[in-house]
């Protein structure tokens, strides 16, 4: 009785050992400061993995936009992205480089852009935007820390002067990973 007590505390306690010891099978979570150079802008962004190959991408940034008699206008905006990474895994298979969930991949970005404050009458601003966009995109790292992104789509946006309209939508970005 003893011996089978023992063997059953063993072997539950390899299995334990080797669950701690596997490293990830799947994307990770990526804390990240990003530069935005289409539209430009700077922000901070979480990815949560959410499964394997599926994060929630959230970022909270600063995007500019030009005006003639003001210049640079900075917008506080905030994006939600489920992001489906559909190639990870193959790239993880063949050796090739997937720290900070380099790989493909498909999202719908939901992004809100709030209010710009202009004090001139000539200017309308104020109203929030709201946007709906799935894009294709790349992720690649650049050493242990840095990354390159990339993202294209189509979708819809919404605010109270213009109500819909088509919305491109176009992300280009280097970000650096914590």
């Amino acid at each position: 009785m003893k011996i089978r007590l023992l063997s059953i505390v063993l072997i539950c306690f390899v299995f334990a050992v080797k669950s701690f010891a596997q490293e990830s099978d799947g994307v990770e979570n990526v804390h990240s400061i990003k530069a935005t150079i289409i539209p430009y802008g700077v922000g901070y962004g979480y990815e949560h993995a959410l499964s394997r190959r599926v994060t929630l991408n959230t970022e909270l940034m600063l995007s500019g936009g030009l005006m003639n008699r003001f210049g640079l206008v900075l917008t506080p905006t905030l994006r939600l992205e489920p992001r489906f990474y559909y190639n990870y895994l193959k790239r993880a298979q063949r050796g090739q480089k997937v720290l900070n969930n380099s790989a493909n991949f498909l999202s719908l970005s939901i992004e809100n852009g709030f209010s710009t404050y202009i004090k001139d009458e000539n200017v309308k601003t104020g109203t929030n935007m709201i946007s709906v966009i799935p894009k294709w995109g790349q992720r690649r790292a650049i050493g242990q820390h840095f990354f390159f992104e990339w993202a294209l789509g189509v979708g819809a946006s919404y605010n109270k002067l213009n109500k819909f309209k088509v919305a491109p939508g176009i992300d280009v970005r280097f970000g650096y990973a914590f």
